[in-house]
C-alpha cells in the first residue's frame, strides 16, 4: 500500500493532482478511488477478467488498454461451425457484447 501513501502525500501537497494508482483489490480499488478523489484507480484482477473472458471465446488477444473508463480488449478469433458467432450477422453478434469486429481487408 506504499504506492497509496505516495499518492496521498502527492495529493496533499497538490490537490488538483491527477493521480493514477495501483492496488491489487478490485474491490477497494473502487472505494479508494471514490473517498480520496483519485483520477484513476487500476486493479490488474480487474483488468485482466476481460482478457480471459475475451481468450473464452476462442480468440488470441492482441492487446488492451484504457480509454476514458473503458477498457478495451482487441481479440483475434477465427469463426469456425462450433464458434457462438457462427452464422450470425456482424451487426447481431456485437449489440449485446459490445464488439466492434473489425473485418481485414484480404489485399493487406
Amino acid at each position: 500500500m506504499i504506492n497509496v501513501e505516495i499518492a496521498l502525500s502527492a495529493k496533499s501537497i497538490k490537490p488538483k493532482l491527477n493521480v493514477i494508482v495501483r492496488i491489487q483489490e478490485a474491490s477497494f480499488a473502487q472505494s479508494a478511488q471514490e473517498v480520496f478523489d483519485f483520477e484513476l484507480v487500476l486493479s490488474p484482477t480487474e483488468l485482466s477478467t476481460h482478457s480471459f473472458a475475451a481468450a473464452a471465446l476462442g480468440g488470441r488477444i492482441l492487446g488492451n488498454g484504457m480509454t476514458d473508463d473503458l477498457l478495451w480488449v482487441a481479440l483475434a478469433t477465427m469463426i469456425t461451425p462450433n464458434h457462438p458467432f457462427c452464422g450470425q450477422q456482424v451487426k447481431d453478434a456485437r449489440s449485446p457484447l459490445i464488439l466492434y469486429p473489425y473485418i481485414p481487408n484480404p489485399k493487406d
